[in-house]
């Protein structure tokens, strides 16, 4: 086989190869919002006055929520054990005088920051089907309400 010729399959391999790996290059490229995590959250509208942004499963995703402190006037954070590890998916449930309806969802994370009507509101949290509940009055300065669960 002539050099010329090797030369050329051994470019055609290189290519190949290249070009194989630049495919999965590119599908992680694209793919990569999904397996990232904390996406800079955003406020989810409850009624006409009333509105919840839940996250913080890192370091740096809590450091993005708590950007956005100034916009609410309550935070909930959700922790375990005696650690007081950080957990989401917690469900929650806030009733209260300034609300028409209650206001129901599951955390993307541990801390949820909300705006409410001034008032005082009865919060139920559930995780890992161990309910809590807490009285929150809402007015003035904000304030965070830690729920914390025994570790299992």
């Amino acid at each position: 086989m002539s050099k010329n010729i090797r030369k050329t399959l051994i470019n055609a391999k290189a290519a190949t190869i290249v070009h194989r790996n630049a495919s999965w290059i590119a599908v992680l490229a694209l793919s990569a919002p999904a397996w990232s995590a904390d996406p800079v959250p955003s406020w989810h509208p409850a009624g006409d006055n009333a509105g919840y942004v839940c996250g913080g499963i890192s370091a740096e995703g809590m450091a993005a929520l708590q950007k956005q402190k100034g916009d609410s006037n309550a935070e909930f954070l959700f922790t375990e054990g005696p650690e007081r590890a950080w957990v989401s998916g917690v469900s929650v449930t806030i009733r209260g005088n300034g609300l028409q309806q209650p206001l129901q969802f599951t955390s993307d994370g541990p801390s949820c920051l909300l705006r409410l009507p001034t008032g005082e509101y009865t919060v139920q949290a559930s995780y890992k089907d161990m309910p809590r509940s807490q009285r929150v009055k809402v007015g003035g300065a904000s304030s965070q309400t830690v729920f914390n669960w025994p570790a299992k």
